[in-house]
């Protein structure tokens, strides 16, 4: 597969080979589904996050753990570059503080998070169809669309173009079984559904082909992967949440102010189905 060289340089529309993940984030033109999300549930949020720019960034130890088995799985060469272990199971004290000092950007793991990193890094390899999905696949790779007039990005964990599918790690400490993962998935805190309408729909406007997303979860419970896809009932419910986050921010664009009757659906889980590789 073509090796990447990262650069870094403004998104337009369509495919943005190499485009650094710094770049990507730091863009605001284009909107991601995080964005949508943040804009279908909850106007006054995305107002003051995404307008008057108040939005904070967050930081867990469940983030650096997500980013960390995205970095081992997808771009295992950068590794050792990017995260550094801290030998001890907590990162407290001074001699803490003086370890982020001496590995400045850097993500720091404690000892007891790397260790959980490598069992998740072994559920992963030991699901024969998920590290043949990965490898198959180009990885961090962004294409960015417009959807009723509005810029839309995405930036794929993997997609494979030719077989016409997308794969996103979900590292989650709750069970990877498909009940537990379809009621977390569908939540408002996470809204799956959404991220998974909006990268098949870019993916399918740039390459003028039918996409299907798959959820490769990794569990930090009981250190299990599964593979599930999305159904066509949870793109459509997506779908739908995406076109209505937009109506609200033209009519936004438009109006100076939002929709009295903020257009919102609420769609249960039980309506969706995510079937299993």
């Amino acid at each position: 597969m073509e090796k990447r060289n990262v650069v870094s340089k403004k998104l337009e529309i369509g495919i943005n080979k190499y485009i650094s993940n710094e770049e990507y984030h730091k863009d605001r033109e284009f909107l991601s589904s995080s964005v949508i999300k943040v804009l279908y549930h909850d106007v006054k949020k995305y107002e003051d996050e995404y307008i008057n720019g108040n939005k904070e960034l967050k930081k867990s130890a469940s983030l650096d753990e997500g980013t960390a088995i995205h970095t081992k799985i997808l771009e295992p060469e950068l590794y050792d570059s990017q995260i550094v272990v801290y030998p001890e199971m907590k990162k407290l004290g001074h001699a803490y503080k003086n370890f982020e000092l001496e590995h400045p950007n850097k993500l720091i793991l404690s000892l007891s998070q790397s260790m959980k990193i490598e069992k998740m890094h072994k559920a992963f390899n030991n699901r024969a169809e998920a590290v043949s999905m990965i490898n198959s696949c180009e990885k961090e790779f962004t294409i960015c669309s417009e959807i009723s007039g509005v810029k839309v990005k995405m930036r794929a964990d993997a997609i494979n173009v030719e077989q016409g599918f997308i794969a996103d790690i979900k590292s989650t400490s709750y069970s990877s079984e498909l009940e537990v993962f379809k009621e977390n998935a569908y939540s408002q805190l996470l809204s799956y559904d959404i991220s998974a309408a909006l990268y098949t729909k870019i993916a399918s406007q740039v390459y003028n082909k039918p996409f299907d997303f798959y959820y490769i979860v990794i569990s930090k419970q009981d250190y299990v992967c599964n593979i599930y896809k999305a159904s066509q009932q949870s793109l459509l419910n997506g779908n739908n949440k995406i076109n209505k986050a937009l109506e609200k921010l033209i009519y936004f664009q438009k109006n100076n102010k939002w929709p009295e009757n903020s257009i919102k659906r609420n769609f249960s889980s039980s309506k969706y189905e995510i079937l299993e590789i």
